[in-house]
């Protein structure tokens, strides 16, 4: 006897829900009695993805790998393409012998050069020379330390004191300052 149109909505319906619960596509087909292809079409027809087999995942970690290689490393355009995370594609590169590029900060334009003549030549906070070169305060300290480590003459970076909040503080602070 053959299904009314209602009956094989609400079949394809609970096949894709089946799916949906980590359910086999063999076992789900099995189950209802239909064809694997029908299985897929239930899926599709309910917005369900369908789990990739090994053999798929393999496939698919193998192109994303090649991708990779082919498009200069860019691992998280890659990664939204596939839907996938940016750890993924690591390991999809990694099982595939592909060496992802670093990024080097000359790409990303900070003018690290300017940046240590003024740790050399100045006495700006480091967060004064971060803001100007619109970077973080920890990759100027880390500019700093390096260049302290290679022996650059960069001059000693103080931290700003901080305003008291009271008159009476201010005057002690103040008062310390005329005794030295």
């Amino acid at each position: 006897m053959a299904l009314s149109h209602t009956q094989r909505t609400k079949r394809r319906t609970q096949i894709a829900q089946d799916i949906q619960k980590n359910s086999n596509i063999q076992k789900t087909a099995k189950k209802y009695g239909v064809s694997t292809e029908l299985v897929k079409i239930a899926c599709k027809e309910n917005n369900v993805n369908i789990p990739l087999s090994h053999m798929q995942r393999t496939k698919r970690r193998t192109q994303i790998a090649q991708e990779v290689k082919d498009n200069d490393g860019n691992i998280q355009k890659i990664a939204k393409k596939y839907g996938v995370s940016v750890g993924l594609v690591r390991i999809a590169c990694e099982e595939n012998s592909i060496t992802i590029p670093r990024k080097s900060h000359a790409k990303t334009n900070i003018p690290l050069i300017s940046i240590i003549a003024e740790l050399i030549n100045t006495i700006k906070t480091q967060t004064q020379i971060a803001k100007e070169h619109n970077v973080t305060k920890a990759w100027i300290s880390l500019i700093h330390i390096e260049c302290q480590k290679a022996g650059i003459p960069v001059n000693p970076r103080s931290h700003q004191p901080k305003t008291p909040q009271n008159p009476t503080q201010r005057q002690t602070t103040t008062t310390l300052k005329h005794k030295l």
